[in-house]
């Protein structure tokens, strides 16, 4: 049988970190319907040999963790049911690539994503972890919906600090008073204690983690917004100087692998991004 030219320019990409010409001649495929019928019967085999063996091959799960990428970009509403089906198979395994893939490619979906994506952090919100996937694709699907904002009120009794950086991704400004009254408290209490803005154990401080998180959301959401508040603006930029004016952010500059350590996708990233590691590293 012979190999159609999908199935070759699908085998260029399973691999780690494949050329990226491999990728776009992949993704410009001329016919979009058929690049999409034929990337979800991928995901459908290697669903079909997961359950099978309950092992899969690496070279097939690039392949695999691309075309779900790619089916994101695609905003394909068919393809939502398999890449859910296939993160909860893989879940459990935390070195699997194909489920941050999904993560990523479902992010970019928009509305054909929403109802499933919520219906699954419906019936998983009792487990922490996998609320958090759910919640980061819900913030980030580009959709205003009032499900997503009560899913965001309530993460804030579990995780205050993950729950208001995806309302910064979200862009709902009716959150903008949340965060600034969270910002406000860390703030005060790290101006009492009197950071030594030359001292490296400055970030050894628990409250310095929370305060870099939600000043990232607090700079996206109020991205174009004048200075409405003096008093917090001037409290808040004390703070700025003494933590990031002395900073060297050069470490920052290539991802830091650290061997044999094994890191949740929800742990704090070992780079010292103070993001995530699913959302730092473990997608570089």
């Amino acid at each position: 049988m012979a190999i159609t030219k999908l199935e070759k320019l699908f085998k260029n990409i399973c691999c780690n970190k494949p050329p990226q010409k491999a990728i776009d001649r992949l993704t410009k495929y001329p016919s979009q319907k058929e690049l999409i019928n034929f990337l979800i019967e991928k995901l459908k085999t290697f669903l079909k040999e997961i359950n099978s063996t309950d092992i899969w091959d690496s070279d097939m799960e690039y392949g695999i963790a691309y075309s779900c990428r790619i089916l994101g970009e695609l905003k394909s509403a068919e393809a939502c049911k398999p890449m859910i089906e296939l993160m909860d198979k893989v879940k459990d395994n935390w070195e699997a690539i194909v489920y941050d893939s999904i993560m990523i490619g479902m992010e970019g979906m928009g509305k054909p994503a929403l109802e499933l994506v919520y219906k699954k952090y419906s019936a998983d919100k009792e487990n922490l972890e996998l609320a958090s996937t759910w919640i980061w694709i819900l913030a980030q699907l580009g959709v205003k919906d009032e499900r997503i904002n009560q899913a965001l009120l309530e993460h804030l009794k579990s995780d205050p600090d993950e729950a208001m950086l995806l309302m910064g991704y979200y862009g709902d400004r009716s959150f903008l008073p949340i965060i600034e009254s969270y910002v406000d408290n860390i703030a005060e209490y790290l101006n009492e204690i009197q950071l030594d803005a030359f001292s490296g154990i400055r970030y050894e401080e628990p409250f310095v983690g929370s305060y870099l998180t939600l000043r990232e959301s607090l700079v996206i959401l109020k991205e174009g917004i004048q200075p409405s508040h003096p008093e917090f603006d001037k409290k808040v930029e004390e703070v700025d100087r003494k933590l990031l004016k002395y900073t060297d952010f050069s470490i920052f500059d290539e991802p830091v692998s650290i061997p044999n350590l094994k890191v949740g996708r929800n742990d704090t990233c070992p780079c010292g991004s103070g993001k995530k590691y699913k959302k730092c590293c473990l997608i570089n």
